[in-house]
């Protein structure tokens, strides 16, 4: 029976069949059938690593919903081990590590992100470089995995909602109320 997703209007990806909704610091690994969402994205990044050059049939991809640069990061507790997607340097050593254990090479992994808006209209440029840190972090750490970073869409105003397609390696990312843009 093939599966398949429906999108009812531009704002609702939250009718998608088979889909693995990820809280914050949360990573989740889908294949080919399944949609991996974040329904709501603001300083965070989504980030999507996957494998190229499979068979559509047997796809297959994790999600990460990553709160801070690094795990040196001021707010991390020594005693937190919750959410190993919380950091952008510990998700993709996991998201790495979960796609190796499933037989996978590194130099097939590709990768897609969005997030990181900027709520502030009025942010300064000394308030700019913070609100990139998220963002440069995971490009820092993709480049040296030696990951490509196929797609992305970073910044706006508004907060964002991504689903990522195993099946067809799209991520539809919404702007709350906007039009949906496939990376």
């Amino acid at each position: 029976m093939k599966k398949s997703f429906v999108i009812v209007n531009r704002y609702s990806h939250r009718f998608f069949k088979n889909c693995i909704r990820i809280g914050l610091g949360e990573i989740a690994v889908g294949e080919a059938d399944i949609n991996l969402r974040i329904p709501a994205l603001g300083s965070c990044i989504g980030l999507v690593i996957y494998v190229q050059g499979l068979p559509r049939d047997s796809r297959i991809a994790c999600m990460a919903h990553i709160m801070y640069s690094s795990s040196d990061h001021p707010i991390n507790h020594q005693a937190d081990q919750i959410g190993l997607g919380k950091y952008a340097d510990k998700a993709i050593a996991k998201m790495i590590s979960i796609l190796e254990q499933r037989g996978y090479q590194k130099d097939d992994f590709s990768a897609k992100m969005t997030g990181e808006i900027n709520n502030d209209a009025t942010i300064d440029e000394a308030d700019t470089k913070s609100w990139k840190t998220n963002t440069l972090a995971v490009i820092k750490q993709l480049k040296y995995e030696n990951i490509t970073l196929k797609a992305s869409y970073i910044g706006g105003a508004k907060t964002l909602e991504a689903v990522f397609n195993v099946r067809n390696y799209t991520l539809l990312v919404t702007p709350i109320g906007d039009r949906t843009i496939v990376l």
